[in-house]
Formats: C-alpha cells, structure tokens, sequence
C-alpha cells in the first residue's frame, strides 16, 4: 500500500455507491475494491496470493461526493496556494509557524510564488510589527513544531524530554 499523508487516505467514507469509484481510484479495476462499514475489501481470484492498492486521493473524493449530489466543487486559487504551501512546509502539523504573526506577514510581505533571502526573512520576523509594539519573537519560545506527547512532555520525534514546559 502506498499514500501521502493528508492528500491520500486508506479509510474512506462507507458510501456503498462510490464502490465503483473506490476500484478505479484505488485499484485502476473497478470489480476488485469495495467499500465495508470499516474496512476496504478486495475481491480477488481464489489462485492469487497478493493484491496491491493506491490510496485514494483525497480532494478526487471530496469531488464525487458533491458530484454525487449535483454539485461542483473544484479547489480555490486560495486552496490551491494552501496545499502547495503545506506540501512545501512538510505537512499541516508543520505549519504551526504560521502562528507566529511575522512569519505571516513575511508571506504577507513576498506573497507565495517569490524566493527571498535569510537575512531579509530574519529582518522581517525579528522586527518590530508597528500594529503590536510589544510582540517579540520570544513570545514564541513555547510553540513546538515537532509533534510531542503533551501529557508529559516528550518529543515523539527522538524520545527526548522537553527541557521547558508550558506553566
């Protein structure tokens, strides 16, 4: 089985008439994949001893569903921005830097399609926001970018403990 993280999943939704779908998407044979209350079955022939699936892809299943109900539905230029800003960040959980406000308005300031600098990125994060005169980037000293066991501080990452915590 192979997928990507957020674009592609193995558990989609039990919706019986996407079977057909769930084959072509997951399978390129639609016969073979359906769809169980909690699990993807794979109807195979009795003299095979494998069988392999894609995982499916995420915003293709976003799209029938609304086809399924009459509807449209196609990515925004917004969306689009955002999921190529994702995949470039390493994934959502990565994206917690955009809680720090100069890290936004150093996007704000390049836009998404242009390259800057180190030093022009430092300049803008490390400075003076003139609309919060009293941010600073230590305010962030807490933000974690690595997932970690909250409940007593581990980083799950490499099993270290985290020297500060949260009071």
């Amino acid at each position: 089985m192979t997928g990507d993280e957020e674009q592609q999943t193995f558990q989609p939704l039990y919706v019986p008439e996407l079977n057909e779908f769930f084959g072509w998407a997951m399978q390129v044979r639609h016969e073979v994949v359906r769809k169980e209350p909690e699990r993807v079955g794979a109807v195979i022939d009795a003299v095979r001893h494998d069988c392999y699936l894609y995982a499916l892809p995420v915003p293709a299943l976003v799209e029938k569903i609304f086809e399924m109900i009459g509807m449209r539905a196609k990515p925004s230029a917004g969306g689009l921005i955002t999921r190529q800003l994702i995949a470039r960040l390493g994934g959502v959980n990565r994206a917690r830097v955009f809680k720090i406000p100069e890290v936004r308005r150093l996007l704000k300031t390049f836009g998404p399609t242009h390259a800057f600098t180190k030093a022009a990125s430092l300049s803008i994060i490390g400075g003076r926001d003139e609309r919060n005169p009293n941010a600073k980037f230590s305010d962030h000293e807490q933000l974690f970018m690595e997932p970690r066991d909250h409940r007593n501080g581990i980083n799950t990452l490499n099993g270290l403990s985290s020297s500060r915590r949260p009071e």
